[in-house]
């Protein structure tokens, strides 16, 4: 939860959200909450509720969720598939299992 404050305005829930990389946007009782940048646009990215306080809390959940790396073998991905073919590299050339952890 973004604090214990249970009302915002829209102002204030852009800067908490801007400080997490994200944006949001009000259009007729509904907010859309989006990452920053190119992913602003795709719309399998955005998130909607009308719910203010579900905007923000939501979109600080994008923002830690989508900060989460991966090592595996010594290395950090960006993402599990690639931490999936990190590991079975590794397997397959040396024959040691090796773990994959969230960093």
């Amino acid at each position: 939860m973004a604090g214990t404050n249970t009302r915002y305005t829209i102002r204030q829930a852009r800067e908490i959200l801007a400080k997490h990389g994200m944006t949001i946007r009000s259009t007729d009782g509904e907010y859309r909450v989006a990452f920053k940048g190119p992913e602003a646009r795709t719309e399998p990215s955005a998130y909607y509720t009308t719910d203010l306080l579900d905007a923000v809390d939501t979109g600080i959940d994008m923002a830690e969720r989508a900060a989460l790396r991966f090592a595996v073998a010594g290395k950090i991905v960006p993402n599990m598939e690639e931490a999936m073919v990190v590991a079975t590299e590794v397997f397959a050339t040396s024959g040691v299992v090796v773990a994959i952890e969230y960093v």
